[in-house]
Formats: C-alpha cells, structure tokens, sequence
C-alpha cells in the first residue's frame, strides 16, 4: 500500500496538506465540505488524523500479535472475548484503510514490526 506519509494537517480552504517528518510540506487534495460549520470542522479532524490512526492501529495489532501478549490475551477468560473483539475490529479497519487483506493478529510472525508499508 502506498499513502502520501502524515502527519496530514488540513487548511480552512480545503487544501490539505502532508507534512512528512524531515520532508517538504506536499499539497494531497483539495476538499469542499458541505454541512454546517461544526461538521466541516469534525471531518476535517478525522481526514487530518487518518494516517496516524492507521499507523498506530498497525502497531497496537501487532503489539497484541507478540508471543507473549497472545499467549496473555487467549489464556485469560475475562479479557479473551473482549481482546478478540477488538482486534477482530482492528483488523476489518485497517483492511479498509490499506487496501489490503490483514492477516489474523493469531497468525502474525513473531519478527513482524509492520502490517502497513508506505512504499
């Protein structure tokens, strides 16, 4: 999957723009917002935050894919169906976000330090 890098920040105008750690900002898209100003100020919020949302959905699942954290995860009755629940949702999220299938977090290498790629 390939995605212009975040942070992504969002002007009044609609412009918005990547502001890549150590990069030159870079115009991604121009968007005209309908709604009330409220509205436009909240989806402006949530365009703005995609990119490190996903990121830090990917780390967060393969966080809970370590060895050790599985293991914790499905050896514990109170916290399994809720953690499963949950990651089961990650899951269908970042699929959504990349483009791409997203293996199950039970399936993931232990050497595994990426889900996503921006390349």
């Amino acid at each position: 999957m390939k995605y212009t890098p975040g942070p992504w920040r969002m002007k009044n105008n609609g412009e918005l723009w990547s502001h890549a750690r150590g990069g030159t900002p870079q115009l991604v898209a121009s968007v005209s917002w309908m709604g009330d100003q409220e509205d436009r100020a909240g989806n402006m919020r949530v365009v703005e935050a995609s990119v490190e949302l996903t990121e830090a959905l990917d780390e967060l699942y393969l966080l809970a894919a370590l060895p050790q954290v599985a293991q914790a995860i499905q050896s514990d009755p109170a916290i399994e169906p809720k953690a499963r629940l949950i990651l089961d949702n990650a899951r269908e999220i970042l699929q959504k976000c990349t483009g791409r299938r997203t293996p199950d977090w039970r399936k993931i290498p232990a050497h595994a330090n990426r889900l996503t790629h921006n390349a």
